[in-house]
């Protein structure tokens, strides 16, 4: 089942996966979201493009064997010909330097469908796949945040004279 969310999403042209750790499971909530954010601003600045133009979508998590909390994000906005291999190991590098833990960044392939990963348990995949998600985590740690880009898109997304079917850069 797709909600209007993941349809949106799916019409998003994403440039980057990524998966991120804590070294420390005591973080206070406060202090993860400014390590995002100050990632989020740092790979901004490093690829030149304004912090306010840039989209991403972020899910925290609890993960299955180690119950430790964890952040999937989704990333859009950067200049094409910046991403490369050696950018993912650039990104995943800034975010052990601001304190992280243990981090993945790689080309978003559409045939992997990151967009569907991140919003596994949120009303995107079906009944028993949402009712194996909450029982595992429970629903207090599904939460998604998009950046105000990425809700700009999904208000234009909502408008009539939006054309559909085109993907949204």
């Amino acid at each position: 089942m797709e909600t209007g969310l993941g349809f949106t999403l799916h019409r998003v042209h994403w440039q980057l996966f990524g998966s991120f750790t804590f070294k420390s499971e005591r973080l206070p909530d406060s202090v993860r979201q400014r390590m995002w954010f100050a990632w989020l601003r740092a790979t901004a600045r490093r690829l030149q493009v304004p912090f306010p133009r840039l989209l991403w979508c972020r899910r925290q998590e609890l993960g299955e064997l180690t119950s430790r909390l964890h952040y999937h994000g989704l990333i859009a906005g950067l200049p094409p010909d910046a991403l490369c291999p050696s950018l993912n190991f650039e990104l995943m590098a800034a975010w052990q330097s601001l304190g992280g833990g243990w981090a993945r960044v790689s080309i978003y392939q559409d045939d992997r469908d990151g967009v569907g990963y991140l919003l596994k348990g949120l009303g995107y995949a079906s009944d028993a796949e949402r009712f194996y998600e909450f029982g595992k985590f429970g629903s207090q740690h599904c939460d998604l945040m998009l950046s105000n880009s990425a809700i700009r898109i999904m208000r234009r997304a909502m408008l009539p004279r939006h054309q559909t079917g085109k993907q949204i850069r």
